[in-house]
């Protein structure tokens, strides 16, 4: 009997954990991957990850059409001072217009995709996202602690890279309503980020109640460092 529970004990300390990830804006589930080459080679003795594309395309007024996981430029809005506005037509630079004030329109539509997600593809451990994506984790973390998941969005833990506390009034309010004890999490910011500037960084960490901060000093990206290796192994 004894031999038996020890068998079972050992198989579950071998099984890896299984992570979603959700990419930034203009970005895919393919994209994502690819990026993220050199730390899942680094975490493959402990962690799989299951990358997904965002399921509508949002029309940014910078950068054109692009993949994304709520509608944030549909409606009339103002327009981006020339500080928020470079006119770079890489997505990863001009994202901070999206964090300009727009709603999060249709994210409704976007949580039930990740419910059935969690229910054909799951269970997962984690959650995983960088720029919009990790905004999207810090949401689902706080509808977990707050009872208002999705029914099949479970997981226990959440890494942000580049992320941020979202502006649409409705989605902050349940973000800072109450600290985040259910989900423990990492946070990596770049020092230099000027798309999500690294207070807005810490703004999402302070959600958690016990966020563990790793910071670099480069800009908006997804270093292939140490850093991120030790956020994953911590």
């Amino acid at each position: 009997g004894a031999k038996k529970v020890e068998t079972s004990s050992a198989s579950e300390k071998k099984r890896a954990l299984r992570v979603l990830c959700f990419h930034g804006f203009g970005q895919d589930g393919a994209g994502f991957r690819s990026k993220t080459g050199s730390f899942r080679k680094d975490a493959a003795s402990f962690a799989e990850f299951h990358f997904i594309d965002a399921p509508m395309t949002a029309e940014h007024p910078i950068i054109g059409p692009g993949l994304s996981w709520y509608d944030s430029y549909s409606r009339p809005s103002s327009q981006p001072t020339p500080s928020e506005s470079t006119g770079d037509s890489d997505p990863s630079k001009s994202e901070e217009y999206e964090n300009s004030g727009e709603p999060w329109d249709r994210f409704d539509e976007t949580l039930k995709m990740i419910d059935n997600v969690f229910e054909t593809q799951g269970p997962f451990d984690g959650v995983f996202g960088f720029s919009q994506g990790a905004g999207v984790v810090l949401a689902l973390s706080a509808l977990l602690e707050r009872g208002e998941a999705p029914p099949h969005v479970r997981f226990r833990f959440a890494g942000l890279v580049g992320g941020f506390l979202p502006r649409d009034p409705l989605w902050r309010d349940r973000c800072t309503a109450q600290p985040i004890s259910s989900v423990r999490s990492f946070h990596v910011m770049g020092q230099t980020d000027e798309v999500i500037v690294p207070q807005r960084s810490r703004e999402a960490a302070a959600c958690f109640a016990d966020p563990l901060v790793f910071e670099h000093p480069k800009g908006h990206m997804l270093p292939n460092d140490k850093v991120i290796r030790h956020a994953w192994r911590d």
